[in-house]
This record gives structure tokens, C-alpha cells and sequence, in this order.
């Protein structure tokens, strides 16, 4: 680790995290592990309409960025993995990427159905 990396982890990490990120809002997940509350920098959100087996599937995507020092007064995590359970207030994503780093960034994702009723759809 170059000594940038290392003032920036000890001193540059933490100033961001207070000054943008949300706390109380973020809980990580890792699979079959406990819940962990953080403080992240939130990204904007992303819908996309896409094809799926089953009809149109509605693809939320979202972008966060953590700490990974578990000492961090925002809480952090070391090595985030893949598929991990990532909850935003009351909406559940799943990891799909990470971008590793003194931040770790988060790329986020939920899909759906984005099939919707309408008068006279399958009878009703």
C-alpha cells in the first residue's frame, strides 16, 4: 500500500463517509452470516425494462460505496462478497460486482416482474 492509500484509509476514508454517506439506512448481509450495519455513500437509481422466460423483468440497479475497514466508526466491511444481501431502507438488492479499494463500490442489483395488470387481463 503506497503512503497515500495509507493517509487517505486513515484520515480521507472516514471525513467522506461522515460528510456524504447515510447512516442507519445500509445493512450488509453476507450469505449465511449477520447482518451488519453501515454507513454508505448512495448512488442514484437505475431502472431497466428487460426480456426474461417469464415476460418483462424490471432491473433496479444501485451503486454504493463502503468502507472496508470493520473499525471504521460507520461500521465497514473487509472483503464484501458477491451475492451478498445489501438492504436500503426497506429494499433488498443483491452484490453483483465489486470494485475493490480503500472505498469498496458496490454494484447493486434487484429484479422483478415487470408485468402489470390491466382490465380484462387472464379475466379478470
Amino acid at each position: 500500500m503506497s503512503v497515500a492509500s495509507t493517509i487517505f484509509a486513515a484520515h480521507g476514508r472516514p471525513v467522506l463517509l461522515e460528510q456524504f454517506g447515510d447512516a442507519g439506512q445500509v445493512t450488509y448481509t453476507p450469505t449465511g452470516g449477520s447482518a451488519v450495519e453501515l454507513t454508505a455513500i448512495l448512488g442514484q437509481k437505475e431502472e431497466e425494462e428487460e426480456d426474461g422466460l417469464l415476460g418483462k423483468e424490471l432491473h433496479r440497479r444501485r451503486v454504493i460505496k463502503i468502507s472496508t475497514d470493520p473499525t471504521s466508526p460507520g461500521g465497514g466491511v473487509a472483503d464484501p462478497e458477491v451475492n451478498a444481501s445489501v438492504v436500503i431502507g426497506s429494499v433488498e438488492y443483491a452484490i453483483k460486482e465489486i470494485e475493490e479499494g480503500a472505498l469498496a463500490v458496490l454494484h447493486l442489483e434487484r429484479a422483478g416482474s415487470a408485468e402489470r395488470t390491466r382490465p380484462g387481463y387472464r379475466g379478470q
